[in-house]
C-alpha cells in the first residue's frame, strides 16, 4: 500500500471549493494535472479523466465515483485490470478552518503492481501538490463561480 496525501489551505468557504471539485467539466480550464475530465461528480456515475505528470507521463482512467458530499468530500475509485492488481481511491476532503477551508487531498494505492512504480507516484504527488495550488487560486480569485 501507498498513500500520498497532501494539504491546500484555501481562503473560501468549502461550498466554494466544493463546486470547483464538482465541475469535472471544467478541470481543462485550471488544472495542471487532470487536463481533461467528463462525467457528473455524483455517488455510482462513472467518470472519465486524463491525466498528465509534472515530468512527463499520461494516462486515462475511468473511475466510479463513491463519495459525493456537497461542501465535505468528493472521492472516486478506480482500477487498473483487476483489483488485486491495482487500485486507487482518489478523496478531496474538505474541513472548514475560520473563514476557509483546508483541503485534504489524499489518494490511497494497493495491489500488487503498486511498488513497481515508485517513481510514477512520486510524480503524482507532486501533481498533487500543484493540482491544490491551482484550485487554490482559481477559487480565490472567484473563478469557478463563473
Amino acid at each position: 500500500m501507498h498513500v500520498i496525501e497532501t494539504r491546500q489551505s484555501i481562503d473560501a468557504a468549502p461550498e466554494r471549493v466544493w463546486e470547483a471539485l464538482a465541475a469535472l467539466g471544467r478541470y481543462r480550464e485550471w488544472n495542471p494535472v487532470i487536463v481533461e475530465a467528463d462525467g457528473a461528480a455524483a455517488v455510482g456515475e462513472r467518470i472519465a479523466f486524463r491525466m498528465v505528470l509534472p515530468g512527463g507521463g499520461q494516462s486515462r482512467h475511468e473511475p466510479v465515483i463513491t463519495v459525493a458530499e456537497p461542501g465535505r468530500a468528493l472521492c472516486w475509485e478506480g482500477t487498473v485490470g483487476a483489483a488485486w492488481l491495482a487500485r486507487a481511491v482518489h478523496e478531496f476532503r474538505l474541513a472548514p478552518s475560520g473563514d476557509g477551508t483546508v483541503l485534504i487531498h489524499r489518494e490511497t494505492f494497493t495491489g500488487l503492481l503498486v511498488p513497481l512504480v515508485k517513481g510514477t507516484l512520486k510524480r503524482t504527488e507532486e501533481g498533487f501538490v500543484e493540482m491544490n495550488r491551482a484550485l487554490k487560486k482559481l477559487v480565490e480569485s472567484g473563478a469557478a463561480a463563473e
